[in-house]
């Protein structure tokens, strides 16, 4: 265990689509909490070898946090405040992730783990890449591809159906760490204010904080015109002429906001496919077993909708 105040004193290890990056957004504004960016990949980095594949196959290679020195370095700016981390693909990489957090930040990290509707959670990673207006086959055949895309190197979020099976990811999680705490996304969309509360209790930081919890981060989609989202999202021409001059009037970061805001707000979710629906059911329908057997001993609500 690394010994340095200012390095995380909890991680948010996912899952992905389960509303990480709206609990980012909320954290962001305690007065208390030190969270400089969202995530670092920092305890999986071994599985992003550096020019391995092309993003959107692969993380881009600047936002891979490889060296002790330079995680330690993001942190330096906590000045007594609480920091941590949301690493989505801490809870997918388990067996890499878990390791490697024991050795830097020890057992009694606080790990706080958000679920949500296996079912759902694979169709919005499936829309996830549609929204950047990402050639995709039907849900079906994507999830078939995932074996191969695994062994390709492709990153973890192209895991559609992967990513939520949850039983073994969290079983050694509770196994390894001092302090687990179960979350579930269907909460967060029911309550976000009391969803926030509780995540705060879990942390140790004080609850009665004016945080905005209106607004929502980061939502998949079809989007309503591919022109315009090709034009948003893509390696378009006139982007590529027209951002030097975005960022000199706006800044860096409002020209992101605003091309964000552009982009989410031109998608639509449409209902899945009954017939898909029932293949993800029966896929899933083990594992929602164990996972529930496994979290009465522990949770004291259990989220009835799914599990």
């Amino acid at each position: 265990m690394i010994t340095d105040p200012n390095l995380p004193k909890f991680l948010v290890v996912g899952t992905a689509k389960a509303g990480t990056t709206s609990l980012y957004h909320y954290l962001s504004q305690h007065p208390k909490l030190n969270i400089p960016v969202k995530e670092t990949f920092y305890f999986i980095r071994d599985h992003y070898p550096s020019n391995l594949l092309d993003y959107p196959k692969q993380r881009r290679p600047e936002s891979i946090v490889r060296s002790l020195s330079d995680y330690q370095e993001i942190y330096s700016t906590a000045k007594g405040r609480t920091s941590g981390e949301i690493g989505t693909g801490y809870l997918h990489h388990y067996e890499t992730a878990i390791p490697e957090i024991k050795k830097t930040l020890g057992e009694d990290v606080k790990i706080i783990i958000i679920l949500r509707d296996p079912i759902e959670r694979t169709y919005s990673g499936y829309l996830h890449f549609k929204k950047f207006s990402i050639e995709m086959d039907g849900l079906i055949q994507e999830i078939k591809m995932e074996n191969s895309r695994k062994a390709e190197g492709y990153d973890f979020m192209w895991q559609f159906s992967g990513l939520s099976y949850y039983y073994e990811s969290v079983k050694a999680y509770m196994g390894s760490f001092n302090n687990v705490s179960i979350f579930f996304y269907e909460d967060l969309k029911k309550d976000p204010k009391k969803f926030l509360n509780d995540v705060l209790r879990s942390i140790g930081v004080e609850v009665s904080v004016d945080i905005d919890v209106a607004k929502s981060f980061n939502p998949s989609g079809d989007p309503k015109s591919g022109a315009l989202q090709k034009m948003i999202t893509g390696d378009h021409w006139f982007k590529r002429s027209m951002r030097p001059v975005y960022h000199f009037l706006l800044g860096k970061e409002k020209a992101r906001s605003i091309r964000d805001r552009m982009r989410d707000s031109n998608i639509q979710k449409h209902d899945m496919d009954p017939e898909n629906r029932a293949v993800l059911k029966e896929l899933f329908s083990d594992d929602v077993l164990k996972l529930r057997s496994l979290l009465r001993k522990d949770v004291n609500k259990i989220n009835e909708l799914w599990l």
